[in-house]
C-alpha cells in the first residue's frame, strides 16, 4: 500500500509494477478507486497503520460481511465470522502467519462469492482493499 504525496492529496493503492528506465524510474500503482497511475518513487510512501487502524479495518470487513451474509452460501455464511475473529485474535497476539492465512482464507471465499455473483464486484473490491491493508499491516509489524 502506498500513499501519494503529490499535490497535497493522498491517493491509496498498491504497487503493481516498477518501470526502471535508463534515466527515470516510475512506479505503477493500482489505486483503491480502480485507476492505475505512474509516480516517481519519491512521491510515494508506505502506509503504516496503527493498531487502532488495523482493528478498524477488521471491524469494517466484519460489518461488510454481516451486511451481505444472507446472500452468501450457507457454509461461507457460518465460517467467515469465525475466520474474521481469528484475524482479530492474530492481530492482538501479533501472529503474522495466522493473520496472513486467515486474510487469504477470507479473501479467497469472498472472491469466489463475487465470481458467483453472491456479492457485487464493487463490494468485493472495497472489501479486498481492507483485507489487503490488514494483511500488509500485519506483515510489516516487527516481532
Amino acid at each position: 500500500m502506498v500513499a501519494s504525496r503529490l499535490f497535497a492529496s493522498e491517493e491509496h493503492g498498491k504497487v503493481i509494477n516498477i518501470d526502471k528506465g535508463l534515466i527515470t524510474t516510475k512506479v505503477e500503482v493500482s489505486l483503491d478507486n480502480g485507476d492505475i497511475k505512474k509516480y516517481p518513487p519519491d512521491a510515494l510512501s508506505f502506509e503504516e497503520l496503527t493498531q487502532e487502524e488495523v482493528r478498524a479495518e477488521i471491524t469494517n470487513v466484519t460489518n461488510r460481511v454481516e451486511q451481505v451474509s444472507s446472500q452468501l452460501p450457507q457454509q461461507i455464511r457460518t465460517e467467515l465470522p469465525n475466520h474474521l475473529r481469528f484475524i482479530a485474535e492474530a492481530q492482538v497476539s501479533n501472529d503474522k502467519e495466522r493473520a496472513a492465512r486467515e486474510c487469504n482464507y477470507v479473501a479467497d471465499n469472498l472472491e469466489e462469492a463475487s465470481r458467483n455473483e453472491c456479492v457485487t464486484k464493487d463490494w468485493w473490491k472495497n472489501t479486498r482493499t481492507s483485507l489487503e491493508k490488514i494483511h500488509w499491516a500485519m506483515k510489516g509489524r516487527p516481532l
